[in-house]
């Protein structure tokens, strides 16, 4: 595995479980569609500062804290009412910091969905003719 890679095993079962949450269509992936989710985000983020990589994690890593505070559990295994008190926290947040970390692992969340050809006809989006 290449050293830029962002999703390895244990952020990639975190991502997962928060794109599980923020995309519900994710959770009908198959394993295929999985690792081109993966991929999607990965190669988003290959050409980025290691920094950027970093702050993520780190992010990824707060949600988890949070989730531990309201639920004794990392995201993965609240419960379904516990997961949405902890993204309403981090959406209704008064810390822009905060807000803007969950806008950024939400617009990851969606590329990983949308950004697979495979999924535009389930949300109706037609791809218009380039001229």
């Amino acid at each position: 595995m290449p050293a830029n890679v962002f999703l390895t095993q244990g952020r990639a079962r975190q991502f997962s479980a928060l794109q599980n949450y923020l995309v519900p269509l994710s959770q009908e992936f198959t394993d295929v569609e999985i690792a081109q989710s993966q991929r999607l985000v990965n190669d988003l983020l290959a050409g980025k500062p290691n920094i950027l990589h970093l702050k993520i994690a780190l992010f990824m890593w707060v949600i988890d804290c949070v989730s531990f505070l309201l639920g004794f559990s990392s995201f993965a295994g609240l419960t379904p009412h516990k997961k949405n008190l902890v993204m309403d926290f981090f959406f209704d947040s008064p810390v822009g910091l905060l807000r803007k970390g969950f806008w950024g692992i939400n617009t990851l969340a969606k590329l990983g969905v949308y950004g697979q050809s495979w999924s535009y006809a389930k949300i109706n989006y037609h791809l218009r003719e380039q001229k």
